[in-house]
């Protein structure tokens, strides 16, 4: 299949438009993921069941990230 040079602009912006929008819509289902999170607070696990809450962060340049992992077995235990 051949494309001419004004007909592969008009699909690379459309690719384009069409990216961001489900960039857009997966941005929402974070948030809300994140929210949902929040509003349930934490939950202690099952009898005999470790649980392991994880986080990471990062610069955008690289330049430095990190994680990390708090431990407790009930809400008593703390940080």
């Amino acid at each position: 299949m051949e494309f001419q040079a004004q007909e592969i602009v008009a699909k690379a912006k459309e690719d384009l438009e069409e990216w961001a929008i489900t960039m857009k819509e997966k941005e929402k289902r974070t948030t809300l993921n994140i929210q949902q999170a929040r509003q349930r607070g934490w939950l202690p696990p099952l009898e005999r069941v470790l649980k392991c809450n994880v986080d990471g962060a990062w610069r955008m340049d690289g330049t430095i990230s990190g994680i990390g992992w708090p431990r407790k077995q009930r809400p008593s235990d703390g940080l």
